[in-house]
Parts: structure tokens; C-alpha cells; sequence
């Protein structure tokens, strides 16, 4: 199988030029391009640029599984030799790679769309799994995706002052470390906690040399989660929608390769307005959908203002607007949801127990955690997304010990304030 993809004669150069030379159409050379691309995404799974012989051989076990007719040798055979005759330092370039697919592309394009179609079948299996665990789980979501001015705030409430870092670049390490922390104390493992929002970035980087969401899964049972929006824009009719998300596309094919199960992404309602507000709703079932098409699941999170002198009457038509956006999705389409903690006790029970609503999680919104666990406990069915609440009271200074001891005394707190 390996000669049949990379060939032991022809360079890439070579297959590049024939597929130059080819008569597909280019709009069917596009999509094989894209079918390229996104193959590539499952097999550069921690977006190094780089295919290790771990990742080549789970890519071979599933391109037999792909093309079952195809003569083949053991998996680990076929990566070791690729690595020898093509790579060096144990890894061979994911460009490299690429080019071979490209050619494979060109000559057998049924065949690369089995390949991708097994690695659509293979999310899958870890997408029902995931699934099950966040409807069968009571724990709760650990908000750990602090982006732009957020991120700033988030490391002064934890001790490390501005002064500390220089520039962006600085400012995302300082909090990647703050996120290594949390996610490598004893106190955060799937006991207790049943996802973590990342920022993107954090979903493209590691914890401790795995792939981020890997690392999550596999070694603490916590199912990931990304934020995908890219920010709020102006406010207009008493809310602020989403900004555009051109990249989003890209942004699911990737996070569908690294094994995520869902997105997040906010918008804010600042006081009562009808318009504003089905504009709000409107626009997370939109894009909502288009997350769903990539095999993910998407968080909405329309938050009300817990400081709007209108809270308690945007909150009702909020609930009465995503209800019509349930009854738009089709049978086997299914979202969760991030609310503001209600006014009203138990308000979103409908929403808890609708049949395409996966959980509905509630953020702490600006309450301190002892206010936001009092407000969640009343709410049944609901649970915790918190975070500024769970890492409340954490410190960059303290030592372990004390780190881990303040650590599970936030999680034990929140999880049993989600079980109600």
C-alpha cells in the first residue's frame, strides 16, 4: 500500500507535474483539494507540521480499513519505511506527506474519498462516545478559554502582573502555563469535571507532549471543547452579536481531527430588546448548524447581562426565541446551551428537558463562586461552566500543596452544586 501511495520511483515534483497535467476539471480538483486538506488535519493531529511514526501507523491501520482490498504489510512496517527513505529525526514533514496525497489524488480519487470517509467514521466512533459522557455525566465544564482583554484580567486575578510579560506572544504563555496547572493537578480529572473550553490556540497547542485535547480525554476523561468566535461587535438594539467567522470552516475540520467534541461561542444581551434579541438567537441557530455539518457539537451561549435592570424579561423571551430555534432543528440535530443563571428559578427546565438540547450549562456571569454555586444549586438540571469562578482564589505564588488544596475545593464545590 505504501508504493501505491508514495511510489518508489516518482518524486513529488513528478506527481505534481502530472497532476498539472491532468484533465480533471478544476472544480474537481478543488475538491480533491480539499479533500487533501482535510485528511491532512486528521493526520497532523498536534498541527507541528511534522507526522510521527505513531501517527502513520494509526493513518495506515485506517486506510486498511479504507481500502480493505489493497495489498498491504503491517502498519508499523509502512511507517518505519516512510520515515527511512523520506523523513529524518523519526518524522517525515507533513508538506512531504501532502505531496504524496496529491498525486494518490490525481490518479485514484475514489480511493482518497474511502480514506476520508474512514476518517469521518473513525470521529464518529469518539463523537458517540464523548456524547454519551456529557449526557449521561452530572459534572461540569471547566471555562478555560480567556481571549483578548480576558486573557489580561485572567492572569492579573491570578497573581501575575502585566509587568510580567512583554507583548501577546508572552501574555498567551503566561496563560497557557495557567492552564497546564489547573489541567495537571491532581484535582481536575473526570471524577468531577466532565469538559474544558480551550481557546484555540490551546486546542493547537500541547499539555505535557500530547495534543491538548488528547491529553484531555485520554488521560483525564474531561471532553474538549473550543471556543470558535471571534469576538462581539458593536452593540446595536441592546445586544452585541458575533463578529463574522470567516475561518470557522477550517476551525471545525481541525478541531473535528484532533478529536474535540464541540464549540462554544458568545454573543451578549445588555437589556431587553425584541429585535436584538431574536437577532441574537437567530444567529447562534445559524451558525449553530454549520457546526453541527462539521460533526461537532455547538454550544450557544447567548448571555444576558446579570447587571441588565431588564434581566428577568429578556431572560423570558431568550427562552421563548431558542425554543423556536429547536423546533428549525432536524431529526438527529442537537445543541447545548450556556445561559446567564436565571432570575426565575428553574426557567430553562423546558430547555433542560428538550429532546435536541444535549446539557444546559450555566456560566457564573461576573457572581463570585459562592453566589454563582447558591444560584446553580436552585436550578435543576442545569450545571456549572464556569471561569472566573473556579479559578477564583488560585495564585501564581502558591506552592503546590496549596494549589491543588484550593483547586479541589473550588471543583468539589461547583460539581456538587451541579448535581442538583
Amino acid at each position: 500500500m505504501l508504493r501505491s501511495l508514495v511510489g518508489s520511483e516518482m518524486c513529488i515534483r513528478d506527481r505534481y507535474q502530472r497532476r498539472v497535467r491532468g484533465t480533471h476539471s478544476r472544480r474537481t480538483m478543488a475538491t480533491a483539494q480539499e479533500t487533501i486538506l482535510e485528511i491532512m488535519a486528521y493526520l497532523d493531529a498536534n498541527s507541528d507540521g511534522r507526522l510521527t511514526k505513531e501517527e502513520l501507523v494509526s493513518f495506515f491501520d485506517m486506510l486498511k480499513s479504507a481500502l480493505p482490498d489493497e495489498e498491504t504489510r503491517s502498519s508499523d512496517d509502512e511507517a518505519r519505511d516512510l520515515i527511512e527513505e523520506h523523513g529524518e529525526d523519526g518524522t517525515i514533514a507533513a508538506k512531504m506527506f501532502q505531496g504524496f496525497l496529491e498525486g494518490f489524488v490525481n490518479e485514484e480519487e475514489d480511493k482518497v474519498a474511502r480514506i476520508l470517509e474512514a476518517c469521518h467514521k473513525t470521529r464518529k466512533i469518539l463523537y458517540n462516545t464523548m456524547l454519551e459522557r456529557v449526557k449521561g455525566f452530572d459534572g461540569f465544564l471547566a471555562a478555560l478559554d480567556q481571549s483578548g482583554g480576558s486573557t489580561a484580567k485572567a492572569l492579573l486575578a491570578y497573581g501575575v502582573e502585566a509587568s510580567e510579560y512583554n507583548g501577546d506572544a508572552e501574555m498567551f504563555d503566561k496563560i497557557h502555563d495557567m492552564r497546564t496547572r489547573i489541567v495537571s493537578s491532581p484535582a481536575f480529572n473526570g471524577d468531577d469535571v466532565l469538559g474544558a473550553i480551550l481557546f484555540e490556540m490551546t486546542m493547537d497547542g500541547e499539555f505535557h507532549g500530547m495534543p491538548a485535547a488528547r491529553f484531555l480525554w485520554e488521560k483525564l476523561n474531561v471532553v474538549p471543547f473550543v471556543k470558535c468566535d471571534k469576538g462581539l461587535m458593536e452593540e446595536e438594539n441592546g445586544v452585541q452579536l458575533m463578529k463574522p467567522m470567516p475561518q470557522l470552516d477550517n476551525l471545525l475540520i481541525r478541531a473535528s481531527a484532533k478529536g474535540v467534541f464541540g464549540t462554544k461561542m458568545r454573543s451578549r444581551i445588555a437589556i431587553f430588546n425584541e429585535e436584538g434579541i431574536k437577532a441574537i438567537v437567530a444567529q447562534q441557530f445559524e451558525v449553530g448548524k454549520q457546526i453541527i455539518a462539521r460533526g461537532l457539537c455547538p454550544i450557544l451561549e447567548p448571555e444576558v447581562d446579570i447587571h441588565s435592570a431588564t434581566k428577568q424579561e429578556a431572560e423570558a423571551l431568550l427562552k421563548t426565541e431558542i425554543l423556536a430555534g429547536l423546533d428549525t432543528l432536524e431529526e438527529g440535530q442537537e445543541i447545548m446551551l450556556k445561559l446567564s443563571l436565571p432570575t426565575e428559578t428553574n426557567l430553562y427546565k423546558d430547555l433542560v428537558d428538550h429532546p435536541r438540547v444535549v446539557k444546559v450549562v450555566a456560566l457564573s456571569g461576573g457572581y463570585t463562586r459562592e453566589e454563582a454555586n447558591e444560584k446553580l444549586a436552585e436550578q435543576n438540571g442545569m450545571v456549572a461552566s464556569f471561569s472566573r469562578a473556579l479559578t477564583e482564589g488560585l495564585n501564581a505564588a502558591m506552592s503546590d500543596e496549596e494549589y491543588n488544596a484550593a483547586l479541589e475545593e473550588s471543583i468539589k464545590s461547583i460539581h456538587a452544586a451541579s448535581r442538583t
